[in-house]
C-alpha cells in the first residue's frame, strides 16, 4: 500500500497521536508519567509511518509530521504568552528541536527498513 504524501503525512500524524494519548492514559492510569519517552516514542513510531507508506521513501515526510507537532505545541506558547524566564524558553526550544529529531530518527528509521525489505524481495 502505498499513498501520496498528504495521505502518508496525516496517517503519520494520527498514529502519533493516537500512541501519544493511548500511552499517556495508560500511565497515569498505573502511576507513571514519563512524558519525554512517551513523546520520543510515539514521534519516532508515527514519522516512520509517514514516511515508510510513502511511494518516495524521503526524510522529509517524517519531518513534516514532527513540524505539524511543533506548530501545534506553539498554540500554548502563543496563548498564554511565551516564558518570561530565558530557561523556561531555552527548554521550550530544546523541546522542539527534541520534536524534530525523534522525527527524523523515525524517517530514517523507515528508509533503512524499506531498503532491507528490497534487498531481501531481491535475493530471494
Amino acid at each position: 500500500m502505498r499513498l501520496s504524501p498528504i495521505k502518508s503525512i496525516t496517517l503519520g500524524f494520527l498514529t502519533f497521536f493516537i500512541i501519544y494519548i493511548f500511552i499517556i492514559n495508560l500511565m497515569i492510569r498505573l502511576g507513571f508519567i514519563f512524558d519525554n519517552i512517551t513523546l520520543a516514542f510515539s514521534l519516532v513510531v508515527g514519522s516512520c509511518i509517514a514516511t515508510y507508506y510513502t511511494k518516495e521513501k524521503k526524510i522529509q515526510y517524517g519531518i513534516y509530521v514532527g513540524l505539524i507537532w511543533a506548530v501545534l505545541g506553539l498554540v500554548p506558547l502563543l496563548s498564554f504568552g511565551f516564558p518570561a524566564d530565558l530557561s523556561n524558553l531555552i527548554i521550550n526550544f530544546l523541546t522542539f528541536i527534541k520534536i524534530i529529531m525523534m522525527a527524523i530518527i523515525g524517517s530514517y528509521l523507515a528508509i533503512v527498513i524499506g531498503k532491507h525489505q528490497k534487498y531481501k524481495h531481491e535475493n530471494f
